[in-house]
């Protein structure tokens, strides 16, 4: 696979976002305390940094006839002096290895009323909210597939000996595609921490661990009230044209095996 390693950019990444008719309560907590609230959706990342997109305009046609593609986009004019030149990025074969990695995961439901938080040393520490999910470990394994380091794919092995070597070449060359899903050098969010890892949804920053208890006890509230739950049926490639400016959805890419992907308006 091709490396995109060093086209790794902090104005694109891979996430989930929930239904903007439940971002009420959200938003009303992070506007009061997210320093990124001008400039994040409420989200959870799974590749972070990602690659940002040589320019807007996509053509529908593809060389996979499994990317089902829905072109919404009729605007070719990009002025990021940092875009990437198309010949060095394919905007269809990432969206190709992202269907890949994802087409083995069904839409799930994903409820979020439960909270937690990060502490960075004493004075500092963020609030977040803990997704919980049916199947558990499903977003790990979104994580997993989209990083290329977990494969649900199996292979058949033959019992017969005419065709041995006809075998033994199947399996090479699945266990070259096997390797091959997912974006391998953006494990990122991996590395971060001891415990790898960690789906979160952002709420806010405050001082020290017991600003955040504080917090946590009188946010819980709102959410036990009003829990955010939803079917996941997408997850999103999010873009931004300077570091300070609003990310905006690219594009959405299904899951399971008949999700599809969807290019967005700029």
């Amino acid at each position: 696979m091709k490396s995109y390693k060093s086209y790794k950019s902090y104005k694109s990444a891979i996430c989930i976002i929930p239904p903007e008719s439940q971002w009420k309560n959200i938003q009303e907590i992070r506007q009061k305390h997210d320093k990124h609230f001008n400039r994040w959706m409420p989200h959870i990342n799974f590749l972070y940094p990602f690659i940002l997109p040589p320019s807007l305009s996509f053509s529908s046609s593809s060389s996979s006839s499994k990317l089902d593609i829905i072109d919404n986009n009729n605007n070719n004019n990009n002025n990021d002096e940092n875009k990437i030149e198309p010949n060095y990025i394919d905007t269809n074969e990432i969206l190709e290895i992202l269907m890949q990695a994802v087409n083995s995961i069904e839409p799930f439901i994903i409820k979020f009323q439960e909270l937690d938080y990060f502490l960075f040393g004493k004075s500092s520490s963020t609030v977040w909210l803990k997704p919980k999910t049916e199947p558990v470990d499903i977003l790990m394994e979104l994580e997993n597939r989209l990083t290329g380091s977990s494969s649900t794919t199996s292979t058949t092995t033959s019992t017969s000996t005419t065709t041995s070597i006809s075998t033994d070449t199947e399996k090479k060359e699945e266990t070259e595609k096997e390797s091959s899903f997912g974006f391998q050098e953006f494990d990122d969010l991996i590395k971060i921490g001891s415990k790898g890892f960690k789906p979160h949804l952002s709420l806010g920053q405050f001082r020290g661990e017991k600003s955040a208890q504080e917090a946590i006890k009188k946010f819980s509230k709102i959410f036990s009230n009003e829990p955010i739950e939803f079917e996941l049926k997408e997850i999103y490639w999010i873009i931004r044209e300077g570091y300070n400016d609003p990310f905006k959805v690219f594009a959405k890419i299904g899951l399971g095996k008949d999700g599809v992907v969807v290019i967005e308006k700029k």
